[in-house]
Parts: C-alpha cells; sequence; structure tokens
C-alpha cells in the first residue's frame, strides 16, 4: 500500500512538469514584436553615404516590391507616391529631429499599394489633406501630420494601422 501513493504522486508530478514544460514555449513568445524591415533591398535618402539618393520619390521610383527606403533626418519638399509594396523609415537624428516631407500646396504622401509601412516622419501640407491612403493593409506610425486641414484621407482603403501619430496645427 506504501509504493502504490508514491506511484501516484509522482505520476501526477510528472503530469504537471510535462504541462509547465510544454507551456513555456508559449509563454517565452514576443508578444510586442519590433520594427521589421522588409527581404528585398534597402535604398537610403539623406545622409552621407555614397549612392545616396536627394530625392524620397527618386528612391521609390527605383524600388521594387519589398524593398525599403531609409530616409535621413531632414527637410524634403517633395509629393511622394507610393505605388509599391514598400516599407519607408524615417532615420531622426535626435528623438525631436525626424525627417519632415511638405509638399506645400498639394497631397504630400498618397499611397496607393497594399501592404506598405510608413514609419517616423513629419508630414506638412498647405492642402486640405496631408496623407491620401488608396490602399489595403497599410501601416502608418509614429508620424506627425502638420499644418493640413484634414490629416489623413482613406478612400477606398481598408485594414490599415494608423497608430502613435500626432495631428497639430490642423
Amino acid at each position: 500500500m506504501g509504493k502504490k501513493p508514491l506511484s501516484r504522486k509522482c505520476l501526477a508530478v510528472g503530469i504537471i512538469l510535462l504541462f509547465i514544460g510544454t507551456s513555456i514555449p508559449a509563454i517565452a513568445q514576443e508578444t510586442d514584436k519590433p520594427l521589421q524591415t522588409s527581404k528585398g533591398d534597402w535604398f537610403y535618402v539623406g545622409g552621407s553615404g555614397p549612392g545616396n539618393y536627394t530625392r524620397i520619390q527618386d528612391a521609390i521610383d527605383d524600388a521594387s516590391d519589398g524593398d525599403t527606403v531609409f530616409v535621413y533626418n531632414g527637410t524634403y519638399y517633395e509629393h511622394i507616391t507610393v505605388n509599391k509594396q514598400l516599407t519607408l523609415i524615417g532615420i531622426p537624428s535626435s528623438s525631436e529631429d525626424i525627417p519632415f516631407i511638405d509638399s506645400g500646396d498639394e497631397i504630400t504622401v498618397l499611397i496607393t499599394a497594399d501592404k506598405c509601412i510608413l514609419d517616423t516622419f513629419q508630414i506638412g501640407s498647405d492642402w486640405s489633406f496631408g496623407m491620401l491612403l488608396q490602399s489595403n493593409g497599410t501601416i502608418i506610425r509614429n508620424c506627425s501630420v502638420l499644418k493640413a486641414s484634414s490629416d489623413i484621407k482613406l478612400d477606398h482603403a481598408s485594414h490599415n494601422v494608423i497608430s502613435n501619430n500626432i495631428f497639430r496645427g490642423n
């Protein structure tokens, strides 16, 4: 009778350890994933590296679906159209100095391709809105939209994520 309760206790402890062991990989999964760049080519705008572009649109035009465009801090006076599945990432020189795109009197950023990412930019426009999304599954994050009266317009767009952005002076 002494061995039977001991074997049941060992079996119970073994089952408990089995459940704990199988749940560890689920607990260890990363819940807040860092920004992932694409698996394509990388293009650089601004900065001092050899071959860096001076205009964001030129880098976009030369890029292909799945590429990443890194934009160094600076002011870029241009209208950009993202018509390919790209990731555009602003590279700040400090926490307050992030790349600034200003088109003046037209839409500053037009995104027509699906599943794009726009991260860490200041967008300025004297027009009615700074960004126009005509895309699905696009992510806009860590951006500031300035001066535009309507900020971001979504036109025939769905499943877009707009998070951690600032809208001011509008």
